[in-house]
């Protein structure tokens, strides 16, 4: 029969064991949602260009009409 210290520094261990993994998990979570709105800032930011040409066309196309 082990110790009951043996026993609560395994334990303690697989606590460790599971926090570890637990945090590479949110790691790999946090590394695709940056990426997800790191895309998102790309988008937003074609869309606002594509605003502001459309607004600097509309005089011209209005005057061509």
């Amino acid at each position: 029969m082990r110790p009951k210290s043996a026993g609560q520094i395994a334990t303690i261990s697989e606590h460790v064991e599971m926090i570890a993994g637990a945090s590479q998990d949110q790691s790999y979570a946090l590394q695709e949602v940056n990426s997800t709105v790191n895309e998102m800032d790309q988008m937003t930011q074609q869309n606002a260009a594509m605003v502001e040409e459309t607004t600097a066309a509309g005089p011209r196309v209005g005057v061509a009409s």
